[in-house]
């Protein structure tokens, strides 16, 4: 037959404080563990930014040497000087007739122009397309421009019809 077991149960025991001290040092522990590891990924951080900007730097000296050298060794053609000079001479009515056209209501973007056939290629911001096709119609009446088109156009959403502001490719010809 089975004999009931006595239960170990003391109803009587008096309660036991609870170990502050091992608890805050235990914390104290885990704190300067965690502030330890910060500053060694800081470290590592800062050791691996110090490697790439010194890469950067050698690399950027590297290049100077080469283009030093480069330069010392290639002598400009006074063949090419003259053309440039011809070119940049030739180039100038067309910028001063741009720049006579132009309007604060107008931004040019680009302006691109070729000796060789005369082409001269337009990117604007307009405040509306209204002020873009203004200075269409001005560039045409000057007469160093032969011809002046819109390629293309793109609005700018976001805004009443009316005030939309208007990037432009312009394309025309003009006359040397």
């Amino acid at each position: 037959m089975l004999m009931p077991r006595r239960l170990d149960m003391d109803f009587t025991r008096t309660p036991r404080p609870m170990p502050w001290l091992g608890v805050a040092l235990l914390l104290l522990a885990l704190l300067a563990a965690a502030d330890a590891g910060t500053r060694w990924l800081e470290a590592d951080e800062a050791r691996r930014t110090l490697a790439v900007q010194a890469e950067r730097l050698d690399m950027r000296q590297r290049q100077q040497v080469r283009q030093s050298q480069s330069a010392a060794q290639t002598r400009p053609d006074p063949h090419v000087l003259a053309a440039a000079q011809t070119q940049q001479l030739s180039l100038l009515p067309l910028l001063d007739a741009v720049e006579r056209q132009w309007r604060p209501e107008v931004a040019v973007l680009r302006l691109d122009a070729a000796l060789e056939g005369q082409t001269l290629l337009l990117s604007v911001d307009g405040k509306r397309l209204h002020d873009a096709l203004g200075f269409v119609e001005r560039l045409e009446r000057d007469p160093r421009i032969a011809r002046m088109a819109v390629t293309g156009y793109l609005p700018r959403l976001g805004l009443p019809a009316a005030e939309r502001p208007v990037t432009a490719n312009l394309e025309g010809r003009w006359r040397p």
